[in-house]
């Protein structure tokens, strides 16, 4: 069998997280700048059971006889063992590449999932669908998340701008103009799974609250997909601000986030926000082309980590 290799971008969420687990509906977008790239390559000469695993950053290599059963690497791998019906794998070594910094609501696992999918699949033989391809990645994140909404796999299986519900089919949205986008890294990590727990909780306790704020963050949803379609920036900015506003009072953000998004917005920014998960991660900007390097300049100066731009193309 050939080497086979397939690459899934990373995501933010631009407008409802947090409410989209709940039912509401989200805005995401892929994230191609950065990505992750997962290549199979095929080792007739060793025996049967033989799986190794090499992260390319970390010069790390592992057997996956090695892994524990709940490693996301091993959960992974019997997941879509499972998916495709079959007993084992056959001898390959699995690389792995990445520009996707984890655990910072950009939709790494996610990523990993869908590209470790496709390239497995495509090894084999199968020719899977997108929408069975992100069917196994849900599967392999609610072994990671435990409850995701589907949003993340969704939007970097079919890699196209989605307006996302549990409870609908999504739709895809055809934005006219290019969107630039300018993406700052707190350097704070939370496990995603752990602030889907508390927001739960609390949502057990202020269930009338919390709907209250996921209700509003509906409706600027609902409020942003046109302008999004449409490149209308200052409303589409205007739109982000109050969605971050709303998961401050949700109590998802970081004195950290909050000074990185009035940063963006004292550069020049349209409108910034913390995306995905929160308590740390990032924190997303809308930019006009003339002040893309100001806003990315003045965030790392800020504190940032890292700092990169993305433009969402027609």
């Amino acid at each position: 069998m050939p080497a086979t290799s397939a690459r899934a971008p990373a995501k933010t969420i631009l407008f409802g997280e947090h409410a989209v687990v709940y039912g509401f509906s989200a805005i995401a977008v892929p994230i191609n700048s950065i990505g992750i790239n997962v290549s199979v390559h095929a080792k007739p000469d060793e025996k049967l059971g033989y799986l190794t695993i090499y992260h390319t950053e970390t010069r790390k290599k592992f057997s996956f006889s090695s892994l524990t059963r709940e490693h996301p690497t091993r959960a992974a791998l019997e997941t879509i063992i499972d998916s495709l019906d079959i007993d084992h794998l056959p001898p390959i070594d699995i690389r792995i590449t990445s520009t996707i910094p984890s655990a910072a609501g950009l939709g790494s696992s996610a990523a990993f999932a869908v590209a470790l999918t496709r390239a497995v699949s495509n090894f084999l033989g199968f020719s899977l669908t997108t929408n069975e391809i992100s069917n196994i990645a849900y599967k392999i994140e609610q072994l990671i998340h435990g409850t995701p909404s589907g949003i993340d796999n969704t939007v970097i299986a079919f890699n196209q701008p989605i307006l996302f519900s549990k409870e609908l089919p999504h739709q895809f949205l055809k934005i006219k103009k290019p969107i630039n986008l300018v993406i700052a890294d707190s350097g704070e990590r939370t496990l995603t799974k752990k602030v889907l727990a508390e927001v739960r909780e609390k949502r057990e306790k202020k269930r009338n609250d919390v709907d209250a704020l996921f209700q509003e963050i509906h409706s600027i949803v609902l409020q942003a997909k046109p302008q999004l379609v449409d490149g209308q920036m200052a409303l589409l900015g205007k739109l982000m601000n109050e969605n971050h506003r709303l998961l401050v009072d949700l109590g998802v953000s970081s004195p950290t986030l909050n000074n990185l998004t009035q940063t963006a917005l004292l550069s020049g920014a349209f409108g910034a926000k913390m995306c995905g998960g929160g308590q740390g991660g990032i924190i997303t900007a809308l930019a006009d082309e003339h002040n893309i390097n100001i806003i990315r300049d003045n965030l790392l100066q800020a504190g940032a980590i890292s700092c990169f731009t993305n433009i969402l193309s027609i």
